[in-house]
């Protein structure tokens, strides 16, 4: 079987100089279309790149870790992972090539598309982990490292939140407030207590499929968040 670093491509990168900030309006309208403009501006072509290579290599060392417990239990799902990995690289690589500074809108469907599938493989890789789970105990282990990972895009996401709510330019891009980060959170204490009374049940087992499927779906909303909102803000205010 080939190693998924062996069979996953890295790409260049081409940093593109941003365009001169926009004229100021008096008016309202005037003063939203700056903002928008100036944002379109700070999340270039370039700085874009860099965010999609930067979460590659990050999905990509977090399957690499993930390999080995999923394999020895079916190499067949560990393939067919490596091969959705495979395509998924190919379709966003594809993407990045159409972008460009002078065309802004294409810069944020690149961004919208490459945070959606890069969220869905690692949700993928989250559901063959759980529902591969051998013992209660191991159900529990792998469920947990899978929700303090959602866990801690959701903390991320309330430190940028402030940020961006107070800067125009950013929510224009951004479809997220608190209420959402607490719905989210109430879908993490949901999802704990699901394992927990699975690992007590002993037939605990046998509802794997589903825990798998129902974290499956919490792991990719809270990374395709994550992403959206971190890539709307300009890299240096990423606190």
């Amino acid at each position: 079987m080939v190693h998924l670093t062996k069979i996953l491509p890295v790409i260049g990168l081409t940093l593109l100089v941003a365009c001169d900030p926009p004229d100021r309006q008096a008016d309202v309208d005037g003063t939203r279309d700056t903002a928008t403009a100036e944002t379109d501006r700070r999340v270039t072509a370039g700085t874009h790149r860099q965010d999609v290579q930067e979460a590659w290599r990050d999905t990509r060392n977090r399957m690499d870790q993930r390999q080995s417990r999923i394999s020895e239990r079916s190499e067949d799902l560990w393939d067919r992972i490596s091969d959705r990995a495979s395509e998924t690289w190919r379709d966003i690589e594809s993407g990045l090539e159409g972008i460009g500074d002078d065309d802004p809108e294409s810069i944020h469907q690149s961004r919208d598309d490459a945070a959606r599938r890069l969220a869905e493989l690692e949700a993928e890789v989250a559901e063959a982990e759980v529902s591969t789970a051998r013992t209660a105990e191991e159900l529990r282990d792998v469920s947990n490292e899978w929700i303090e990972q959602v866990e801690s895009d959701i903390s991320h996401m309330e430190r940028l939140l402030p940020q961006i709510e107070r800067s125009a330019m950013a929510r224009d891009r951004v479809d997220l407030d608190g209420d959402d980060l607490r719905d989210m959170r109430d879908r993490v204490r949901e999802m704990r207590a699901e394992v927990q009374e699975a690992v007590l049940d002993q037939e605990g087992l046998e509802r794997r499929e589903d825990l798998a499927g129902d974290l499956s779906d919490l792991v990719k909303d809270a990374r395709e968040a994550r992403y959206r909102l971190q890539w709307s803000q300009p890299r240096t205010a990423r606190r």
